[in-house]
């Protein structure tokens, strides 16, 4: 019998050890917090969902997963186009995430960060044959070795003092994200920038952003044809200004639920506001409150569970992070059903005040806050979209598209 081959990475938040993933060839991980940390009593938080419900407690786990990495891990991993395209950038096969973890961990999310270690045996031949060959332009010599969540063409960039942009070496180290424009969806830049203005305007935390010119982007890679000439160029809240890494967590994270399954039936809008409210309080309980409101108020149906985070800016203590992926998203895609199940529905034009008090009795939560801040987010959402909609570089077809779902949804009657 051959023996296993076992490959091996440390798990870092900054510079405190967290534990060690391997993976055993082909593709059995596992992961295990190192003694290391579980005796440090200042220890940074790793993720919310292994402290203990009731006590507030570490919880020892040991991860285990086959090919895809155990959810905690896989969330820090692109999905979809951009995945493929950084996969292909590294000649990785990107259905294989622990190489993908390897290859991507010196720029993650947040404050985590992934060192090789020493392996027992080297990596055989028959796993770097199944690597995937050289797809792009022999031209192309750097390799972008970072990771943004989501599935839109996305790269990590540094700002200079005059406001351009620069894809940095390798594409780490960058405080801002370039998004890129869709090639099947129109003035999705324009859409997304307007939203968080708005956003901004009623009161919800969001980072600073602009719209740049994609051409005015230095050393950007070769990029797929029918691409806008403009981008949304959005600050990092995952770094500092003098590029410190802060650790963030999305609520996939949280619950421990792979990316696939991020608009999964078995969590609603009450399981994110339950946590809010036991582990952060009263005022991250209102500002998630005042997001829910105003999605629906633009038709944003995909508001899944990654797309919802906390940040520890004192590295242990949770709180809501800043509002992204603020997108109007009715005009691409007509349905108005919510990403996760609110109260007893995911349709926005059954939403109601009624729906909201289904959401404080679920989660438990005292029915004056919500309701209040329900009833205060929808009278400054009305007054700032009707002094602002034609401010923001709203495109004409998005704009009538909100006005036509705000006629359609009886919250806001």
């Amino acid at each position: 019998m051959s023996q296993e081959k076992i490959h091996q990475l440390n798990i870092l938040l900054n510079n405190v050890s967290v534990g060690i993933l391997i993976c055993i060839e082909p593709d059995r991980c596992i992961f295990t917090l190192s003694e290391e940390y579980i005796q440090n009593t200042d220890r940074p938080t790793l993720t919310l969902s292994l402290k203990d419900q009731d006590s507030e407690e570490l919880k020892n786990v040991l991860w285990k997963s086959n090919v895809l990495l155990p959810p905690y891990f896989s969330n820090l991993l692109p999905e979809g186009p951009l995945r493929k395209y950084l996969a292909e950038l590294n000649h990785l096969n990107a259905q294989r995430e622990f190489y993908l973890l390897e290859t991507l961990g010196a720029d993650l999310p947040g404050a985590i960060r992934v060192i090789k270690g020493d392996d027992i045996q080297e990596i055989p031949s028959h796993v770097k044959e199944e690597r995937l060959a050289e797809q792009q332009d022999a031209s192309i010599e750097q390799r972008l070795r970072f990771s943004l969540g989501g599935i839109q063409l996305k790269f990590s960039a540094i700002m200079d003092v005059t406001g351009g942009l620069t894809i940095p070496a390798e594409g780490i180290g960058g405080s801002w994200i370039a998004k890129l424009a869709s090639s099947q969806l129109t003035n999705i830049p324009e859409n997304e920038y307007s939203m968080l203005q708005l956003a901004g305007l009623v009161g919800i935390e969001i980072p600073e952003a602009r719209l740049v010119k994609t051409a005015s982007i230095e050393n950007l890679p070769p990029l797929p044809p029918d691409r806008s000439n403009t981008c949304l160029a959005v600050k990092r809240f995952d770094r500092s200004e003098d590029g410190e890494r802060i650790h963030i967590e999305d609520f996939a994270q949280v619950f421990d639920v792979l990316p696939d399954k991020k608009y999964t039936k078995e969590i609603s809008y009450a399981y994110i506001a339950a946590t809010i409210w036991k582990f952060m309080g009263e005022d991250s309980l209102k500002e998630f409150i005042r997001r829910i409101v105003f999605n629906i108020a633009i038709c944003n149906t995909d508001m899944h569970l990654k797309n919802w985070s906390l940040i520890y800016k004192d590295k242990i203590t949770p709180q809501l992070a800043p509002a992204y992926d603020l997108v109007a998203t009715f005009p691409y895609v007509k349905n108005d059903e919510l990403a996760l199940k609110l109260g007893d529905t995911r349709l926005m034009s059954e939403v109601t005040l009624h729906t909201f008090k289904k959401l404080v009795l679920a989660a438990k939560l005292p029915e004056h806050i919500v309701i209040d801040t329900v009833n205060e987010t929808i009278a400054k959402f009305m007054s700032v979209w009707r002094q602002n909609n034609t401010q923001l570089p709203i495109p004409a077809f998005v704009k009538d598209s909100i006005e036509g779902h705000l006629k359609k949804v009886p919250l806001f009657w």
